[in-house]
């Protein structure tokens, strides 16, 4: 899952963060049904209470009620009822899609009541903190100077590189931010779709290479925008050498601020991966003929592997290696394992934590567990 940074322009180093303002229309599949706020209120409320609090039925506020949130026990609970306490089965009044926006409804309130309840410990810069596998500490980077900041990666002489979505590539050097902003960066479409993710080439510190590489909102002739993906090299204040890596044809954009992805990351194999949001085009993600909604991976030069799960499948983009993807901006290998492991922003209730696997569908927006913005089923 993203991170959020309580204080705009501070950054710590713990993990490589990604920020995720969801200021944008969110365009979800169009409705099947009605606002969930009014399907509890029609159906549940003269039980549990109008503030989910209760009544003559149980408060739904606590969490022990749903089973220490199960959505598997709790979804059955609604559809099934509960004969015992009292409770009717709905699977007579309530679709599936209905009774799963019930349930996000219900986890809605009982998390938010329990946050107004709970005292968490603010992380302390420089102290270890043990974990189950690994010990951990934060150390503050920079607490002040950037706008939006997006993604980091530390350069083998001690800088560090900060993304801000606006379009600026930021170098941090002694603790100080530099005044000036790398030159060179490509123009960013803007919204959600501005300067993104940044990795350095696995042997960056090799001698000719030097590879760093970089996402962004690329923007078509005719307003439209898609993720690209381009490497180059900083030398004197610039990024020069630049290599298109990946950029699809203009035909494959889309209008719209929302839903770029997108993360970058290599897995030791000279092959890197690289995801492109849906951007909010419902049924793109499901053809593989498109781009977006997927989770792409291509060699560091940017040549296509010849054993990509569809790079022999006629009219299919060879590039592709995973699809069903709404919004992805977490790719992560398991150092035990070696699982490719993806997060995702789904719709309200159903973000998605992945194992990716070469060639499958991970659903959207066929399957979610979410619904729409507006309360309505999807």
């Amino acid at each position: 899952m993203p991170v959020r940074l309580p204080n705009r322009g501070l950054l710590i180093s713990a993990l490589s963060l990604t920020l995720c303002a969801p200021y944008f229309a969110q365009k979800n599949p169009q409705s099947q049904g009605e606002d969930v706020t009014k399907i509890y209120t029609q159906n549940c409320a003269s039980c549990h209470g109008a503030n989910l609090a209760g009544g003559s039925g149980p408060s739904l506020l606590d969490p022990t009620w749903h089973s220490s949130g199960d959505d598997s026990k709790l979804i059955k609970g609604i559809h099934s009822g509960h004969t015992a306490a009292g409770m009717p089965d709905f699977a007579h009044l309530l679709n599936d899609a209905e009774i799963r926006g019930l349930a996000i409804y219900i986890h809605e309130k009982s998390t938010k009541l329990q946050d107004t309840q709970t005292k968490y410990n603010a992380p302390t810069p420089g102290t270890a903190v043990q974990g189950e596998e690994a010990s951990f500490q934060l150390e503050p980077v920079l607490e002040s100077g950037l706008e939006d900041p997006w993604a980091i990666a530390f350069l083998p002489d001690g800088r560090t590189l900060v993304t801000e979505r606006a379009g600026r590539l930021r170098i941090i050097a002694n603790g100080q931010l530099l005044p000036d902003a790398v030159r060179g960066i490509p123009a960013v479409y803007g919204g959600e779709g501005g300067l993104l993710a940044v990795m350095l080439h696995p042997n960056y510190a090799q001698p000719g290479n030097g590879w760093i590489y970089l996402t962004y909102g690329d923007k078509s002739p005719d307003g439209q925008g898609l993720a690209a993906v381009i490497r180059g090299r900083l030398r004197d204040g610039a990024f020069v050498d630049q290599q298109q890596i990946f950029k699809a044809d203009s035909s494959f954009y889309r209008g719209g601020g929302a839903r770029f992805g997108s993360q970058l990351l290599f897995d030791g194999k000279g092959h890197l991966f690289f995801s492109e949001g849906d951007r909010g085009s419902p049924g793109d993600e499901q053809d593989l003929t498109r781009p977006n909604g997927k989770v792409h991976r291509v060699n560091d030069d940017g040549s296509i592997p010849q054993d990509n799960p569809f790079v022999n499948r006629a009219g299919a983009m060879p590039s592709i290696w995973t699809y069903g993807h709404r919004n992805a901006q977490g790719l992560a290998f398991n150092p035990v394992t070696g699982d490719l492991w993806e997060s995702e922003h789904g719709p309200r209730g159903g973000d998605e934590l992945n194992i990716l696997s070469p060639g499958h569908n991970y659903g959207w927006p066929v399957t979610t567990f979410g619904m729409n913005y507006d309360g309505t089923p999807i």
